[in-house]
């Protein structure tokens, strides 16, 4: 399985994640607990997309390098890759 379907699998089980939550009636925080793992989902699904039209969705440095969080690449968020999708 290449990257990109691997990110496409990883965000359907995120979001199934997100609905089972949501319909759970004993949980009482439903919407909220919905909203943040179906955030996480549509970045991955963006993420997948970005890198299918081989545009890598990773920050860099003014000198061309990755930008580290914890000895990994930071990657862009939900706002800053719709931003990018509407530049395509």
């Amino acid at each position: 399985m290449d990257l990109i379907t691997a990110k496409v699998h990883k965000e359907v089980e995120i979001m199934k994640t997100a609905i089972t939550v949501y319909n759970n009636s004993m949980i009482v925080t439903r919407s909220e607990t919905t909203i943040v793992p179906g955030v996480i989902a549509w970045t991955y699904l963006v993420h997948a997309h970005l890198e299918a039209q081989s545009v890598d969705p990773i920050y860099r440095n003014t000198d061309g390098t990755d930008v580290l969080i914890d000895g990994k690449p930071k990657y862009w968020e939900l706002t800053y890759c719709l931003a990018g999708l509407r530049q395509l």
